[in-house]
């Protein structure tokens, strides 16, 4: 794929879905850095 279509891809992201995608991966790096056992 060109980086044109994979920028496309990316602005036709919903705000909200890419919020929910960066919420997920700041609890998952937190949980790790608690030393969970997710």
């Amino acid at each position: 794929m060109t980086s044109k279509v994979v920028g496309r891809k990316m602005v036709r992201i919903p705000w909200k879905m890419q919020n929910g995608m960066i919420n997920c991966w700041q609890t998952h790096r937190t949980v790790r850095n608690h030393g969970g056992s997710v």
